[in-house]
């Protein structure tokens, strides 16, 4: 069996469909994840987010407890059995689904979310992810990814164990991103063995 998919086997059998492992692997990995936390929440105070759409919300790690109305949606089931017993309330909610093809209305939400989620998609996939996010946003997408090469070696093994296969560099993310948005600010961001790179994208209100 090749690393990789041994990788992939053991990720699948232990962490997949155990949230609870799953956040703790992350914790050790990443802490609390403070500074990219602070990133989502100071964009989401600049552009008056009202409402906000956590796409591949994962364990609803990212939600922000203020007065945004929040919606997390995620392809595994167990994530967000999990995130709903946790954090569901009134004002937040969180649904199983496709983020490529994404239940919502147009512009329904003024912020949307894509943390830790391109490196998971083709670059066709992407596409399609960028554009359903356009679609169903109305002021602004907020971006969070792994850097390739960060600057140590513990860190690059950080990424090989990563499930991604698009762990992308910082110029061939924003030349997806600038295809739907534009960008308005980038950032390099650092969450214990992880550093990431966070983009500002606006929704053009020309249409």
């Amino acid at each position: 069996m090749k690393f990789k998919d041994f990788k992939n086997y053991i990720f699948l059998h232990t962490f997949v469909n155990k949230p609870i492992y799953f956040n703790s692997l992350r914790y050790l990995v990443t802490g609390s994840q403070k500074s990219l936390k602070d990133f989502v929440r100071k964009t989401l105070k600049t552009y008056h987010c009202r409402s906000v759409l956590d796409i591949c919300c994962g364990t609803g790690d990212f939600i922000q407890k203020n007065k945004e109305d929040y919606v997390g949606i995620d392809i595994n089931p167990y994530f967000i059995s999990f995130a709903q017993r946790k954090y569901g309330n009134r004002k937040i909610k969180f649904i199983h689904g496709n983020a490529l093809s994404l239940p919502f209305s147009p512009k329904k939400f003024d912020a949307s979310l894509l943390v830790s989620t391109l490196h998971h998609f083709s670059d066709q996939e992407v596409k399609i992810l960028l554009e359903e996010a356009e679609r169903v946003t109305k002021k602004v997408v907020i971006i969070v990814d792994l850097i390739p090469y960060p600057s140590n070696y513990l860190k690059r093994f950080f990424v090989i164990l990563d499930q991604g296969s698009f762990v992308r560099k910082e110029k061939e993310k924003e030349n997806l991103v600038s295809q739907f948005f534009k960008i308005q600010s980038t950032n390099k961001l650092f969450a214990g063995l992880a550093e990431q790179y966070g983009i500002v994208a606006e929704v053009s209100q020309i249409k």
